[in-house]
């Protein structure tokens, strides 16, 4: 029976719903895991256990993002400097995981209504997506004094939230432990303290989790009242030209009658942006991609950064299975219905099945 996106998402949904205990990122693909077809669950599981993609894409350094109760702030920028000073995947793994992911996957995919087009375009963004997560900025967000999101400050002494943050007491943002600061902040860490501070929470996995399933009223209204001149960052002028450069149509989208970049140079000229497509970036802004696979040439201040040989070998399916313990460890937790040990105590989300599906 043919399955339509919708009814897929509905399931997908139930799935998680009726998974109950929610309480990390692992946990919450445990759960979806389960809603795909035995071949497929085993093709993504043999993905993730693969050498050279997991060790490309930095698979161990991830897990304590997605286990972590506390703030992802401080790992999520810790495994940022491990995945931007190492080696890129090469355009034979993507490849070679691509085939893979179709063969085993190529029921569930139909089922969706993804086509094997859809799945090249989306991995052809790689190169993209690491240049973007891999930009610093000289001129990071800074939390002030006062936890007040009005009282908030640039600085280049970035700080960070504490775990145990209290929105009571703005005391409780952590003036001690501080970002990676080689060559700048990465963009994404700064942003990301400036939407924690804008939440006035710390961005825990519950935090997110929660509240990308609809439990979180107070934040979607906090998010609602975030000035449109918070967009007015080096680092969103930055990505937003890496991405015009690597996909023109990104301007055929429009925000209140005006193009993407017309909407942005609306918003932000009187704070001294201007939108370039061109992949001439902020004066501070730095890219520290090693090895950077990006097709484009980048123009950073007075450095001109050209594109490496980006011609895409044949593919060969050939997968390997070799990682280090922790990692599999939890892969094969994740793979049987287990529940990974030392995770994060799971927590009661049932509530969240009704606000998305009523029942």
């Amino acid at each position: 029976m043919r399955v339509t996106t919708k009814t897929t998402g509905i399931v997908l949904l139930s799935a998680l719903s009726a998974y109950a205990k929610v309480g990390t990122p692992l946990e919450i693909g445990q759960a979806g895991l389960a809603y795909l077809s035995p071949n497929c669950q085993q093709t993504v599981l043999q993905l993730a256990r693969n050498s050279s993609l997991s060790q490309c894409l930095q698979l161990d350094a991830l897990l304590p993002v997605l286990t972590t109760n506390s703030s992802i702030l401080p790992t999520l920028d810790n495994y940022l400097s491990t995945l931007c000073s190492s080696s890129p995947c090469s355009n034979l793994t993507l490849s070679n995981a691509t085939s893979t992911l179709l063969s085993g996957c190529s029921t569930d995919l139909a089922s969706a209504k993804i086509d094997n087009s859809t799945v090249y375009s989306i991995v052809s963004l790689y190169p993209l997506a690491r240049e973007i997560v891999c930009l610093k900025t000289s001129n990071p967000y800074n939390v002030s004094t006062t936890s007040n999101t009005t009282n908030t400050t640039n600085s280049t002494n970035t700080t960070l939230p504490s775990s145990s943050y209290n929105t009571t007491n703005s005391s409780s943002w952590s003036n001690t432990t501080s970002y990676n600061t080689t060559n700048g902040t990465f963009c994404l860490t700064s942003l990301a303290t400036e939407l924690s501070t804008y939440l006035d929470a710390n961005l825990t996995n519950y935090y997110i989790d929660t509240f990308a399933l609809g439990g979180n009223g107070t934040a979607l209204q906090l998010l609602e009242k975030i000035p449109s001149t918070a967009i007015c960052d080096s680092c969103v002028f930055a990505a937003f030209d890496l991405i015009s450069q690597s996909v023109p149509q990104v301007n055929n989208y429009t925000i209140k009658n005006h193009t993407v970049a017309q909407y942005l140079n609306q918003t932000c000229s009187a704070e001294g942006f201007n939108v370039t497509i061109n992949g001439t970036l902020p004066t501070n802004i730095t890219e520290v991609a090693v090895n950077s696979t990006y097709p484009y040439t980048v123009v950073v201040g007075n450095t001109t950064l050209t594109p490496f040989n980006t011609s895409l070998p044949t593919a060969s399916v050939n997968v390997s299975v070799s990682l280090p313990t922790s990692l599999t460890s939890v892969l094969t937790a994740v793979g049987s219905g287990a529940t990974p040990s030392g995770s994060a105590e799971k927590r009661d989300v049932v509530g969240l099945k009704k606000r998305w599906i009523g029942a």
